[in-house]
């Protein structure tokens, strides 16, 4: 049964409230401060409920550090944050750029890669500044970025331990009780029982490869696809529909958490608005968190998730 955990509040706040070492992957689109629901900026999708996304730069650039900051001890070691965020006044203000200063430079994360997003919305421009003109022209952005960071540069490995506390199938071999898989791996391979120590280790193995390939959940194909590092797909179109003016489509955190995460893993979104990610942790068997300010939104990602 697929149960989130919505937690309504301040994310800079409430993930202190997380278990240390405790989340698998981050999927998040912060809001990008280009005043939604001016009537001079972005009119056509309506406003956040009650945040302002029209700060001062600097107090914004604060804002995600001190979140980020926080977050650091919650991942598990070599956890992945994937940051997507978009660029603003066609290309001016590098929001990516200043993002992964932060992020490396000042947090301690690791660099991982850079995705580009091509949303595919060039159709629509309407916007052209000095037309026909080197004078000054207009450079709209129809892509954002899907920054991925990681908390160490190693491999990331799947928990073991649900298949570790399991009892190893020919447990009468070793010892007169059940003998789990982990007792096992401890096992020195001596003694009159030395050969039915090498067999069990060795099907420890093949059921630790086993398990871990039962919990990946994209295809060849799949994986040949979303490790390009442009991804074309359409962003969300329907959101006056669902009631928040900044969603993706359930599509970016689908890839995202089939790449870099296992069945079971736990996802965070801390932006999450109205559970996008959560619908696709629902769909790939992922334990979802998502944190939301907004009491309103919180409300309607039960809802979604619930119907989904």
């Amino acid at each position: 049964m697929f149960t989130p955990k919505i937690i309504c509040g301040d994310a800079t706040e409430k993930v202190l409230e997380l278990r240390n070492d405790s989340i698998d992957l981050v999927v998040t689109s912060p809001p990008y401060n280009v005043d939604l629901g001016s009537s001079t900026k972005v009119p056509y999708r309506g406003e956040y409920d009650n945040y302002d996304d029209n700060q001062d730069y600097e107090t914004y650039m604060k804002g995600l550090s001190s979140f980020f900051r926080n977050l650091y001890p919650k991942l598990r070691d070599n956890a992945r944050v994937c940051i997507n965020i978009g660029d603003t006044l066609n290309g001016k203000i590098p929001n990516h750029v200043d993002v992964t200063n932060f992020m490396t430079k000042h947090l301690g994360y690791d660099m991982y890669t850079s995705i580009v997003w091509n949303k595919n919305t060039t159709g629509n421009r309407a916007a052209w500044g000095s037309f026909m003109s080197p004078s000054y022209p207009s450079f709209p952005t129809p892509y954002e970025f899907i920054l991925v960071f990681s908390k160490g540069n190693q491999p990331k490995d799947i928990d073991y331990q649900p298949l570790l506390n399991e009892d190893y199938e020919f447990w009468t071999e070793l010892s007169d009780k059940p003998v789990t898989w982990k007792q096992i791996s401890q096992m020195r391979a001596v003694g009159e029982k030395k050969q039915a120590i090498k067999k069990a280790k060795a099907s420890l193995k093949n059921v630790k490869t086993k398990y871990k390939q039962d919990r990946i959940t994209m295809t060849k194909e799949e994986f040949i696809e979303y490790s390009w590092s442009i991804w074309a797909f359409a962003p969300q179109t329907n959101q006056k529909k669902h009631g928040h003016p900044a969603m993706f489509p359930v599509e970016l955190p689908r890839r995202l958490i089939k790449l870099f995460s296992y069945r079971g893993d736990t996802v965070l979104d801390p932006y999450m608005g109205i559970a996008s990610t959560g619908l696709a942790c629902k769909e790939q068997g992922r334990k979802f968190i998502g944190i939301d300010i907004s009491e309103n939104y919180c409300e309607i990602a039960k809802e979604r998730i619930e119907a989904y």
